[in-house]
């Protein structure tokens, strides 16, 4: 199994964004650093839906 791990991270392969994708992930970033208090848990968002 260990092998298979290996593999994986010794590819590396990174998916190309569209330009909105981008924008998208560079909002939340920033947002991130304004305040980074103000952020929801992982579980907090799942139990949201």
């Amino acid at each position: 199994m260990q092998a298979v791990w290996d593999s994986i991270t010794a590819e590396q392969v990174y998916l190309d964004l569209t330009n909105a994708q981008q924008q998208e992930l560079d909002c939340g970033v920033d947002a991130y650093d304004t305040d980074a208090q103000n952020v929801l848990a992982w579980d907090e968002v799942e139990s949201s839906n």
